[in-house]
C-alpha cells in the first residue's frame, strides 16, 4: 500500500513545473509600447533592418510611379487642349498626321508651286484638313493640319501667317509660319468678318450697334492697334471686299468705300471687281448708255469704253446680273478677273478681261464655291492670276496670255489668298 501512495505525490510537482515555460505572460507588456525582451534578440534586429533597408526602394518605386502618372496627364490635358484648339492629334487620319495626300504632276500641268517671274509672291491654299503654304519663287511649300472651316469662311493673310474666320461665327484658328492652328482670340471670335490692314494686323468688323458697322485694327492676339475706326452704314451690308485702306460694299445703289476718314458711295451703278486701290464699277448714264469705270480715291472717275461690247456680250446684255459675284483686278489695272453667274459655252466661271482691249481669256472649270470667297488672287507684281476651279489651283500669266494647272497641291481647295493683294 506505500507504494501507491507515493505515485500521486510525484504528479503534482510535475505538473507545477509546467506554468514558467508558457509564452503569454511574458507578452502582455507589449500594448503598451514596451519590446518582447524574450524573442527580439532571436529574430527582431534581422527584420527589422530588412524592413528599413525596404522603406527606401518602396518609396523610390512609389515616386516613379507618381512622376509617370504626372506626364501621362500632362500629355492627355495637352493633347485634348490642342484638340479643343482644333489643332488635331497628331496621328489624326493615320500615320501622316491627318494631311491630304497630293496627287502627281499629270501631262500637262505645271509641276510645282515655283511660278517664273512672280516674284517674292507667297500663296496660302486651304483645305478641310489642312493649310498649305508656297513660295511661289522657290517653290518651297509647308503642309499643315487645320481644322476644317465652318459654313461660309474667309481666309485672310499678312506677312508670316493667315487667319480662318467663319462668317458671323466665333470658330476659325490663327496660324503663323512653322506652328500649328491656334483658337483665335476673343477679339477675333467675336468679329463678323475679317479683312487685312497691314503686315501684322487685321480689320475686325464689329456687329452693328445703333445702325453702324465699326471696324478696328487688331493684332493677332486681339489686341487694339491705334485708335483708328472704320464706320460702315449697318443697312448697307457687310463689306465684301476691300482695298489696302478701305472696305468696300455693293448693294443695290451702287458701290460704298468705307475709310479711316469717312465713307462715300462712289458709284450708283453695279460693283464689278476690286483691286488695292481702285474699285470697277458699271455705270450708265440718264440717256442709257453704260461703261466699265474705274474709281480711285482723290481722282475723277475713268470710263473704259473699250470693254462695253466684251462685257456686255460676257453677261448676256444684263452686266447687272454681275452684282455679288465679284472680280478683282490686277495691279496694273489692265486685267479683270471676273466671276460669272452663268457659266460659259465651255462650262468656265471665270473669265479675265484685257480692260485695253476687252480680250477674254477663259479659265478652265468652276468655282470651287457658289459663294466666290477668297478664290483668286494675283501676285503683287501682277504678273499671274492664282484661281481655283474645280478645286485645283489654275495661274494665268498675263505675259503670255496662257493658264495652266498647277500640280503639287492636295485636291479639293476651298480658298486661297495671297498676302498684300485683294483677293476674290
Amino acid at each position: 500500500m506505500p507504494e501507491p501512495e507515493e505515485r500521486p505525490a510525484v504528479e503534482p510537482a510535475a505538473v507545477q513545473e509546467e506554468p514558467p515555460v508558457q509564452p503569454e505572460p511574458p507578452v502582455q507588456p507589449e500594448p503598451s509600447g514596451g519590446p518582447d525582451t524574450r524573442t527580439t534578440p532571436e529574430v527582431g534586429p534581422m527584420e527589422y533592418v530588412q524592413r528599413r533597408r525596404r522603406w527606401p526602394v518602396v518609396l523610390l518605386v512609389v515616386v516613379a510611379v507618381l512622376v509617370v502618372a504626372g506626364l501621362v496627364t500632362a500629355i492627355v490635358l495637352q493633347r485634348a487642349a490642342s484638340t479643343a484648339a482644333g489643332a488635331p492629334a497628331a496621328d489624326a487620319g493615320g500615320g501622316n498626321g491627318g494631311l491630304p495626300s497630293i496627287p502627281p504632276a499629270v501631262a500637262g500641268e505645271h509641276d510645282g508651286l515655283a511660278l517664273e517671274g512672280a516674284g517674292d509672291a507667297v500663296v496660302y491654299l486651304q483645305t478641310t484638313t489642312a493649310v498649305q503654304r508656297a513660295d511661289l519663287a522657290t517653290g518651297a511649300t509647308a503642309l499643315t493640319a487645320t481644322p476644317a472651316p465652318g459654313g461660309v469662311s474667309s481666309l485672310v493673310a499678312g506677312q508670316g501667317f493667315v487667319v480662318s474666320k467663319t462668317t458671323g461665327a466665333p470658330s476659325g484658328f490663327v496660324l503663323r509660319d512653322g506652328g500649328g492652328p491656334q483658337v483665335l482670340p476673343v477679339a477675333l471670335q467675336e468679329a463678323v468678318r475679317l479683312y487685312p490692314a497691314g503686315a501684322g494686323a487685321l480689320w475686325a468688323l464689329q456687329p452693328p450697334v445703333q445702325g453702324i458697322r465699326n471696324a478696328v485694327q487688331v493684332d493677332l492676339q486681339g489686341s487694339r492697334v491705334g485708335a483708328t475706326t472704320i464706320r460702315v452704314p449697318a443697312g448697307l451690308g457687310v463689306p465684301t471686299a476691300h482695298l489696302s485702306d478701305a472696305l468696300v460694299v455693293g448693294d443695290a445703289q451702287g458701290a460704298y468705300e468705307a475709310r479711316p476718314d469717312g465713307g462715300r458711295r462712289i458709284s450708283r451703278g453695279v460693283l464689278l471687281a476690286t483691286g488695292t486701290d481702285t474699285v470697277l464699277t458699271w455705270d450708265c448714264d440718264k440717256a442709257g448708255k453704260c461703261d466699265a469705270r474705274y474709281n480711285r480715291n482723290g481722282q475723277e472717275p475713268q470710263y473704259l469704253p473699250a470693254v462695253r461690247i466684251s462685257l456686255t456680250g460676257l453677261y448676256g446684255k444684263d452686266v447687272g446680273s454681275a452684282a455679288g459675284h465679284g472680280g478683282v483686278l490686277s495691279p496694273d489695272r489692265r486685267w479683270v478677273a471676273l466671276q460669272l453667274p452663268k457659266p460659259t459655252r465651255s462650262g468656265a466661271t471665270l473669265v479675265l478681261v484685257d480692260l485695253s482691249s476687252g480680250h477674254r481669256v477663259e479659265v478652265p472649270g468652276a468655282m470651287a464655291r457658289t459663294d466666290g470667297t477668297d478664290q483668286a488672287a494675283w501676285t503683287p507684281n501682277g504678273r499671274y492670276l492664282l484661281a481655283l476651279t474645280d478645286g485645283r489651283l489654275r495661274a494665268f500669266d498675263a505675259t503670255t496670255e496662257k493658264v495652266v494647272t498647277v500640280a503639287g497641291t492636295p485636291a479639293d481647295l476651298l480658298h486661297l489668298t495671297v498676302p498684300g493683294t485683294s483677293t476674290m
